[in-house]
């Protein structure tokens, strides 16, 4: 009698989060419009953007990158003043030159560097848990640091209206 030996190897699927390099590209002014960007598509949280022309984020929700360079020549117009409608940076470090503008909040999610000098226009910055480095000049209508955030700067810093604390200060 014959003994058969059956190896069965089953599909095994494997997703790769591949981070992807967007460069704005003039053809739309709507951040969420993939022909804005080269590569055709919509930025997410583990990609990067340059930024070198006008980019206009108007969101329902939250609009995440890994990675920014602002161009001197970029603008990037925020459309909300709420917690619940930011732009979340979610990587080590971005640059930022040119202007970013509107009412809006720019929410640092892990231990980031900003370099560059960008003019800011009604901006906020939220920063919780961990450090922030500002290596330029920076102004900010209201920066808020949480439980464990730090913020080390490097240049200049102008506050326009006011430092908010969470229940845990941070340490600025």
């Amino acid at each position: 009698m014959k003994k058969y030996l059956l190896l069965s190897f089953g599909l095994i699927s494997i997703i790769i989060d591949a981070q992807i390099h967007y460069v704005s590209n003039g053809s739309s002014t709507a951040w969420s419009t993939s022909t804005a960007w080269t590569p055709n598509g919509i930025p997410g949280s583990n990609d990067s953007v340059t930024i070198n022309h006008y980019m206009n984020i108007k969101t329902s929700g939250h609009t995440d990158v890994k990675y920014v360079d602002l161009q001197a020549d970029g603008t990037l117009k925020l459309n909300s003043n709420t917690s619940s409608k930011t732009f979340r940076i979610y990587g080590t470090s971005s640059i930022l030159n040119g202007t970013i503008d509107g009412v809006g909040l720019i929410r640092i999610m892990y231990t980031c560097a900003l370099s560059g000098s960008p003019t800011m226009n009604n901006v906020d910055l939220l920063k919780r848990n961990t450090p922030l480095t500002l290596n330029s000049d920076y102004t900010f209508r209201n920066i808020t640091l949480g439980s464990g955030g730090k913020l080390i700067n490097n240049g200049i810093l102008t506050i326009t209206t006011k430092i908010i604390n969470g229940s845990s200060a941070g340490e600025l």
